[in-house]
């Protein structure tokens, strides 16, 4: 019973351990994003999924590190899966369809795209973004009620 209740005990403290070492080196990776330092937020990022690999917002967090590093074509397979587990995820979306956007692959933009202006539909740059989509993809007409919509939320532009 003593036996038992220790190893409880040290297991206990190595997960407290365990856990506060992950925040710090979350914090850290938020401070590297923060200072526009993406290949180390990724890095971080990187080790932290490996951690723990199940983490929708931890796996968001490194593609867009990812693709703001301008590493595009690596941030798709962690936005993927953090939208597999977790949908909701706005941003993954906007990150996923603007990687894809940016390896030339307008058709895989689109559906997040669309994703990202249904959930927001005043955010001028998601719009921009899948107008351009939409445009790559030959949807001409789709291209040009988005950059409608566009001049009605923002006039100036």
């Amino acid at each position: 019973m003593a036996l038992a209740l220790i190893a409880v005990l040290c297991c206990t403290a190595i997960a407290t351990a365990q856990s506060a070492d992950l925040a710090a080196r979350s914090r850290a990776a938020g401070e590297a994003m923060q200072a526009g330092r993406f290949a180390d937020a990724a890095s971080i990022y990187q080790d932290l999924v490996q951690a723990v690999p199940n983490d929708p917002g931890l796996l968001m967090n490194l593609g867009m590190a990812l693709a703001m590093g301008g590493r595009e074509a690596d941030a798709i397979v962690p936005l993927q899966k953090a939208i597999a587990l977790n949908p909701k995820l706005i941003p993954a979306h906007m990150f996923l369809g603007s990687s894809y956007l940016a390896r030339g692959d307008a058709a895989s933009a689109i559906a997040p795209l669309e994703r990202v202006v249904a959930a927001r539909p005043s955010d001028v740059e998601s719009r921009r973004m899948l107008a351009q989509a939409y445009s790559g993809h030959g949807r001409t007409a789709d291209a040009v009620s988005q950059l409608r919509k566009i001049t009605e939320l923002e006039p100036a532009l």
